[in-house]
């Protein structure tokens, strides 16, 4: 077995995130987004919001990856709408399912949904 005094660890958290693209729906819009394509996507909930992100591959794109490992996130899309927390934490179409995910208290999230507030008060 492997002496633990061999490995250390770090926490390098994210530093910055670049959306390339986001998008205010009502709640039926987002609901619809989130099914239209039958597979399984992550959508999270915190203070007020829902919202899907769909992050940029990094794999095959080398400034993507430079960036990754100076600290820069690059998320291409974002969809969100405003929702008060869901009492059932599942949504269900058919089949289908997707879990919501709490991360209220979650880094990036928490800290990306502090900036959302305030520039969904200006659309």
């Amino acid at each position: 077995m492997p002496n633990d005094d061999l490995i250390s660890f770090e926490y390098k958290p994210a530093k910055k995130v670049i959306i390339h693209s986001i998008y205010k729906m009502d709640y039926n819009e987002f609901i619809g987004e989130i099914f239209k394509y039958d597979m399984p996507v992550n959508v999270f909930w915190a203070d007020g919001f829902l919202f899907r992100i769909l992050a940029i591959q990094i794999d095959g794109n080398p400034d993507i990856m430079a960036d990754f490992l100076k600290g820069i996130l690059h998320w291409e899309e974002v969809i969100y709408c405003k929702s008060k927390k869901p009492e059932n934490l599942t949504l269900k179409e058919g089949a289908f399912e997707v879990k919501i995910i709490d991360v209220s208290n979650v880094y990036p999230y928490s800290n990306f949904v502090k900036w959302l507030k305030k520039i969904d008060e200006t659309q």
